[in-house]
């Protein structure tokens, strides 16, 4: 699993260097971070914990080893969940079994607060991870 980890995180910033539109906005102005969380039970973490500042989100990649009914919830500036479901995206299988997902560029700007939750709603063995590429101004 470590392998797999590390190997997203290095395809993920790979892929933002190059996606130049997914640098769109701030203008190469963020601090870059990579936030990342696994999650094997019924349960909601907080990938990205409430946050103050403004910055984007650049994009994001999810991998999993279960049945996958994850959820991804954006909280743009306090406001409600932008949910996206990173299964419509799981295109790619590894050597293991594994199923993960293209990196997916995003440009969702954030004036005074962002929080990303990972959300698995099923009881299903396996685990399922995803990493955020993100910035504070």
């Amino acid at each position: 699993m470590k392998t797999v980890r590390l190997s997203i995180l290095s395809a993920l910033v790979l892929a933002l260097s190059i996606a130049s539109s997914a640098w769109a906005v701030d203008e190469g102005q963020t601090k870059p971070r990579l936030n990342t969380q696994s999650v094997g039970t019924q349960t909601t973490l907080d990938l990205i914990p409430l946050t103050s500042g403004s910055g984007n989100i650049k994009g994001f990649q999810c991998t999993t080893t279960a049945v996958l009914t994850t959820r991804l919830h954006f909280y743009v500036d306090g406001g409600v969940a932008q949910t996206l479901d990173p299964g419509l995206v799981l295109i790619f299988s590894d050597a293991n079994g594994g199923r993960y997902s293209s990196v997916i560029p995003m440009n969702i700007r954030f004036e005074s607060s962002i929080r990303v939750t990972l959300q698995k709603n099923s009881l299903a063995s396996g685990s399922v991870g995803c990493v955020v590429s993100w910035g504070l101004d």
